[in-house]
């Protein structure tokens, strides 16, 4: 697997920015406290920034499968369709009232 197709699929499901409570989900951490800590003591380097007038970190879709493609092991690196097979999800999983369509029903 490359990073361009890893990062396509991140963006496509997550958008360009992902935020510190994704991050440290993807990446296995209960909190992003964790994820912050494990930047901290130099345990991961995750380049993570900050956006005018948002709270919190955010990383880009490309560095995250960058950093994902290097510290997981390959055979725990997940098989991805073609991203012509792939829905873009309904709604922004993470801000559904910012920018994402809410769902009836």
């Amino acid at each position: 697997m490359q990073a361009t197709q890893l990062s396509d699929h991140l963006e496509l499901r997550y958008g360009l920015v992902i935020d510190s409570d994704t991050a440290a989900r993807l990446l296995g951490f209960r909190t992003p406290e964790g994820l912050a800590k494990a930047r901290k003591t130099g345990r991961l380097e995750l380049d993570m920034f900050e956006i005018p007038r948002r709270r919190g970190l955010f990383t880009s879709a490309g560095h995250l499968a960058r950093v994902l493609l290097h510290t997981l092991p390959p055979a725990h690196l997940p098989e991805l369709p073609p991203l012509d097979k792939v829905r873009r999800p309904d709604t922004c999983p993470a801000h559904p009232d910012k920018g994402g369509r809410v769902m009836s029903g």
